[in-house]
This record gives structure tokens, sequence and C-alpha cells, in this order.
């Protein structure tokens, strides 16, 4: 047996040896390559061999600043102390260490202040100096910062000798859900709780999560275009470009995951569907941020797709936004020119998916091309006119759309609010039968508090009472030296620090003035009263406009089937997908390409004036006569009268309508224009006059302003308002509205004034 198991190795062996082996004809070769890489891994001399940890750039210059910091506080005041070993005494548990640490964070919240300015100060004062660092969490940050670049610069090089490999900040247990007893961890602790203390920090947040529901995102996106005159931007495609970054946040997504999405992101199809119909699809590349540098691999991956089509509602619709963007800026690989083209021209053949496929010259492009702080500055300027109360952070977009993907009490949503009827959960049949949800998820929404009449801007009077200010005076001034001196350096740092404080000062009435108003109009309406009188000293100045009016109520006609902001209750007919969707959004898209082309002329408005009365318009079958749009007329007529008066000047006109109509108190309350399609609610004098020239043409409107008005008249009978008194969202901002695109805010907003002035 022996033999037989040896001849049956020898065998074995000679079969093995018979095989090619891996490396086979390549001997000479392989010992010379292996010999070059063994010797490029071999340890360093002249650095480092221990690898440092990959971060982000900005994290990396957020480590450094703080270690700069640390650096620059030891030296001055402790030059005998060496700064690197106090983080190799911190890793020892040394008291020494800890309390240089310890005071060191204490004078870095003493020593971070600014100055913040103030408006009216009771002891006259116009700055106050505050901390920027007011929470212990925001601390704690910051010493993290420190104690990562401690040791990435500092104790890493130091434990290339293996005697010093325990000098390590943290230290780390083997214990499932044990907690770091180190120094580190020990000072974090001190951060929370004693440190918070002494230092007057807080422990809790000092914000309140809010979200923006589905409804907030139809009235800031309807605003955007209906209100285009009070929220302007440098161009009309950039109009388009903030209406598409909305609805991308509103799925959920960072700005660091949205602003900046390239046109190769972005991925433009045919499809034919399960019912043989030819589909327009969108799909869009994610790409995940704050994830940690260091990892190997993340368990979400860095990047992920959604998909979106055509929708029913196309205010909320992405897809043809993009088309909008693409065929204006021409990027398409096949040359559309029109929106005919594009849904026409590709042809599927007997395949089912045809991608229509960007320039190159594009594909590192981004596609909808606006920076976050200019996408900012837009979104606060559409919720002050829009009447928002609560100026909601862009985090609120993420808010709503966790709570609508989760319906749950998740993590992010738990210290917000329950989404449930705990009432109807807890006491059963004794809260009632009905569901008290729809009335809960009603309130969900910030538009439910707001208030179109909110002041929008600070008023003239406001803007020249600062000018006697002690910090504009002074700034002021030296502006005139620099520019005596004709130094343009110095001028250009004194007209910056003196534009930026005003801008400052502006902000602080516009809030000041919004939160009376607010208050105000809160306490006069649990009173019953009427909030006409306040409304009327908050509208902002009519926009002069060199080009004929366009009609907005066309285009939000196309998205949500109604003119104007329409109602709240989300129920619509169009709502249901059907074998028409393209050819609702067709009409759509060939409107938003004429208007980002400047094409303005096929969207003029021409709204038809009916030469009868009230009483008469009312009738079946009353004559329409077309309001041409001029820019000098021949004469100006009162549309309030019951036999429409023509006048030969402007000042005529307006002054017959504070004889006749305002003194007699026509706008005393509430009525509907005669003269519209639909009805529209007129709330005051200065808000008929915006109607009608807006709507109507400005041959019809008199000029009334705030100072007009607060001249004492002869009280006279009121008259009974005409129709209901019950007012909707369509009826606060016309659905047509004048774009000025004409002139820059700054000089649009100064020549305003300096109308006002005149009259």
């Amino acid at each position: 047996m022996p033999a037989k198991k040896g001849k049956d190795s020898a065998s074995s062996s000679t079969t093995t040896s018979s095989k090619p082996s891996f490396f086979s004809g390549r001997t000479a070769a392989l010992k010379e390559l292996s010999a070059k890489v063994f010797e490029s891994h071999a340890p360093k001399t002249d650095g480092p061999n221990l690898r440092k940890p990959k971060i982000a750039k900005s994290t990396e210059t957020q480590r450094c600043r703080a270690l700069a910091i640390w650096n620059e506080w030891m030296n001055e005041v402790h030059p005998t102390v060496d700064p690197n070993q106090v983080w190799v005494d911190l890793c020892r548990e040394d008291a020494t260490a800890m309390q240089y640490c310890k005071t060191f964070l204490q004078i870095y919240v003493e020593t971070s202040v600014y100055q913040r300015v103030l408006l009216d100060d009771a002891d006259g004062r116009e700055e106050l100096e505050e901390r920027s660092i007011k929470s212990s969490r925001s601390l704690n940050t910051f010493w993290k910062s420190l104690i990562a670049a401690a040791d990435d610069e500092i104790l890493l090089p130091m434990r290339e000798n293996p005697d010093n490999y325990r000098l390590k900040l943290k230290c780390g247990t083997n214990q499932p859900g044990s907690l770091d007893t180190g120094p580190v961890s020990q000072i974090s602790q001190w951060i929370y709780h004693e440190g918070a203390e002494t230092m007057g920090l807080s422990t809790k947040p000092d914000y309140e999560k809010v979200e923006f529901t589905v409804t907030d995102i139809g009235l800031i996106l309807k605003t955007v275009w209906l209100c285009a005159d009070l929220v302007p931007f440098t161009s009309p495609v950039q109009r388009i470009i903030f209406h598409a970054l909305v609805l991308l946040f509103s799925f959920g997504y960072r700005q660091g995951m949205i602003i900046g999405m390239k046109y190769e992101e972005v991925v433009v199809a045919f499809v034919r569907d399960a019912d043989g119909r030819r589909r327009l699809a969108t799909t869009f590349t994610i790409n995940r941020n704050k994830l940690r540098a260091n990892a190997l691999e993340h368990a979400k991956g860095e990047k992920f797709q959604f998909t979106t089509t055509f929708l029913p509602y196309s205010l909320f619709c992405l897809t043809h936004l993009v088309l909008v963007v693409g065929i204006h800026f021409n990027a398409f690989k096949a040359g559309y020119k029109s929106v005919d083209e594009i849904l026409h021209r590709p042809n599927l053949e007997d395949v089912d998916y045809i991608h229509l496929e960007w320039h190159e010259d594009f594909l590192n492009k981004p596609i909808f091309p606006m920076s976050y702080s200019s996408f900012l500055r837009n979104l606060q300027q559409t919720l002050l006119v829009a009447g928002f109360s609560t100026m909601a952070r862009l985090y609120a977009f993420r808010v709503g759309a966790l709570i609508e993907y989760n319906k749950s009490l998740t993590q992010a949503t738990r210290n917000f609010r329950v989404q449930a009827d705990l009432s109807s959960t807890r006491f059963g049949p004794c809260a009632g039968g009905q569901s008290n949800e729809p009335l809960f998820e009603v309130m969900r929404d910030l538009s439910k508090q707001n208030d179109s009449g909110a002041p929008l801007e600070a008023t003239s009077e406001q803007k020249r009472s600062i000018e006697s200010r002690r910090d504009i005076t002074q700034r002021r001034d030296a502006l005139e030296a620099a520019m005596l001196s004709k130094d343009k350096g110095q001028i250009s740092k004194a007209k910056s620090a003196l534009d930026q404080r005003r801008r400052a000062l502006h902000k602080l009435i516009l809030l000041k003035a919004r939160e009376d108003y607010f208050e105000q109009a809160n306490k006069l309406r649990a009173e019953g009263k009427s909030t006409n009188e306040l409304r009327q000293h908050s509208r902002p100045p009519r926009h002069r406009c060199d080009h004929a009016p366009l009609d907005m109520g066309c285009l939000l006609t196309h998205w949500t089937g109604e003119a104007g902001f329409g109602n709240h209750s989300g129920t619509s007919e169009e709502l249901v997908f059907d074998d028409k969707a393209e050819g609702h959004l067709e009409g759509t898209m060939a409107w938003l390409l004429r208007y980002a082309a400047k094409d303005w002329a096929p969207l003029s408005l021409t709204v038809p004036v009916l030469a009868t009365s009230a009483k008469k318009s009312k009738r079946h079958g009353a004559k329409a006569v077309e309001a041409p749009i001029a820019n000098k007329p021949e004469s100006w007529t009162c549309l309030l009268c019951d036999e429409p008066q023509s006048f030969a000047r402007r000042h005529c006109l307006s002054r017959h309508n504070k004889t006749v109509h305002i003194d007699k108190g026509a706008f005393d309350q509430p009525f509907l224009c005669s003269h519209c399609p639909t009805p529209v609610e007129i709330l005051s004098a200065i808000e008929w006059c915006d109607h009608v020239e807006k709507t109507h043409g400005k041959m019809y409107a008199p000029v009334v302003s705030s100072k007009l008005l607060a001249e004492k008249r002869v009280p006279q009978t009121k008259k009974t308002p005409t129709g209901s008194n019950k007012r909707k969202r369509e009826d606060k901002i016309p659905g047509m509205i004048v774009l000025d695109l004409s002139e820059a805010p700054q000089k649009r907003a100064r020549k305003n004034d300096e109308e006002v002035s005149s009259r």
C-alpha cells in the first residue's frame, strides 16, 4: 500500500508540473519588475510614512484656520510654552494641558464678536457688539476641527516612532455602545455642561423647523410669474431657471447636490410606454454630498438617479423646463429650434428608446446657471412679495419633502411636528366620527398665514431718515474724501462700506415694518375691523415699463387651468393624466421660449374694456371695445363713471378721480371691476389704479399716492359694494402683470422715489 501511495503521489506531481506556470516565459522581466516595485515601497526617509486621512477641501480649510488661531493665541499669551507639546500632554490626560485647552476655548468665545447694526435703540446706540459663537454646538464643532488638525499635523508625524504609537487624542474602545472617555471627550462634555453655563452658551437649537408644503411651493412659483415686476431677474431665462431650481429643491435635495448640476447629469429621452405612446422622460443624476472622503465605499452610493416626465399639473413639471432651457441655449446635438421639432422630429421606428443627446460643448456646463446666493436672494424676495409672515430658510424644502416621503415620526422630523391626529388616535370615537387630519394638513401650509398687503420695501421717507445717522454720515464723508484723493481703491472701498451699511439698515427697516404690519393687521382682524387703510400704506410704488404688458394669465392657464393664483383646494379636473398631456405643455413651452428670447409681441396683453356702466355690464351680450396700448394716449378716460368721461391730460383724470370718487367714498368698501371678463375685487384706490394700468391700459389709470389719500375729505355716505365680498387668492393680484426688464432694480427704485416726490 505505501508503494502504491507513492506511485499515485508521483503521478499527481507529474500532472501538476505539466500545467503552464502563471509567470512562465517572464522570469527575467519578472525579477526586474519585482525588485523595482519592492524598492518603491521602502520606508520614506525624508517624510512621514503614515497616510493622512483624505478630507474635503472646505474641511481642510476649516481645520487649518482653527490650528492657526490656536498657535497665535499660544504665542501671544504663553510664549514660553511649546504649543505642540500641549497636544502631546493632552494625549496623556495631563491636567495642565486640559486647562490650556479650556482657557483657549473660553477666550475664543469671548473674542469672537462682531458689530450688529441697530435701528431704533433707546440709548441712541447705532451698533452693538455681539458674540458670533452663541451655542455649545458651534463651539464643539470648532473644537473638533482643532483636534483633527492637531492630530494630522502634529501627532501623526510623531507616531512614525513606534514608541509614540499611543499618542492619540481619541481613546477608542472595543466595547459596543461604550463612549470615548479620553481628554477630548471630557472637554466636549465640559462644553455642553459647565462651560456652557460659564460662557452663557445655549444648549438647545434657537431655530424652529418649518416646511414648504405643495401649496406653499405653488404659491411661490405663481408669485414669481404673476408678480414679475416685484421679483426682478437679470434676464427672462433666469426666471425660468429659478422656477426649475425651486422644483429641484422641492424634492428635498441639499444645495450642494443641485446648484451647478451639469448637462451630462441630465438625460432627455423619447420612450415608448406599455400602451405604445411616445413619452418624453428626463433622468437626473444626483451626486450625494456630505460623504466621508476617507471612506473606502459608501453604503448608499455616491450618486443616484430619478426620472420625471410631463405632469398634468404642469406648474410642477420639471421636464418641460429642461426642454425650454435646452432649446433656448441650442444645447441639443440634433439642433432643435422649436417645440414642434423636439416633439415630432425624433423617429422611434421599431425601437422603444431614443436618447436626445447634448452638444459636447455643453456637457460640462451647468444646465441651470444660477449661483446659490442669487437663488437665495430671489427666493427671499419672492417670499416677501407673496406675503409670507415666516421667512423660512431653504431647509424648509427638505423638511417638507421628508415629511411627504415618510409620513411618520422619522428622525429628521421627530422634533418638528407629529403628523397624526393624536386626539382621535388616543380617544377614539370620543374625538368625533370625522377625522381632523385634512384640517391639520391644511394648517401645515405656511401660506395660510401670508398677507399680500405686507410691506415689500422701505419707503422713501424711511430711506431718507437714515441719512442723518452718524455711521452713514461718517461713511459718506469717507467716500467724499476718497473721491477728492482720486484713489480708485479707496473710492471702491468707501463706496462698498456705505452701500453695505445702507442695505443693512434698509433690511432692518423692512423687517420692523413687516413685524409691525402683521401685529397690527392681526389685532384689527381680531377686533372685527378692516385693514384696508393699513394695506394702502404698504403698497410699493408702481414701476414703469417700455413695452406692452405680457399675458401672464395665459401662461398660468396653460400650467394650472386658472389665470390667477387660484384656490388652495388642490383639486382640479386637469390633475388626471390623459393622452393630451404633451399637447397641454406644447403651448406652455412655446410661450416660455418666446419669453426667454424676448420675443414679446405675440405675448402682449390686450384686455377688452366694456363701454357700459357697472349695471349694464352684467347684461347678456354687452359689447366690448378693444383698449389699445399706447405710450402717450390722446385722451384719458375714467372707468368708474356710469358714462365714461374723457380728459385731455392725466392730471385732470387724477383730479376727477379724487374729487368725484375718492372723496365720495367709492373706495371705502371693496367692489368688483365691471370691465373684466372675470370678477376682480378692488380693495383700495391705489389697487384700482394698479389694476387698471396693468390690465386695461395706461389711458384709464389715474395717479394715486398715499399723500393724496391722507388729505382730509368731506365724509360721504358709504356706497353698498357690488357683488360678493368673498376674497379669492386669484383676486389679490391680477393674473396679468407688466414685466419691467428695462432698468436695473436699484436705478428703477431711485426713479420711482423721484417721481413720487415730484408729484
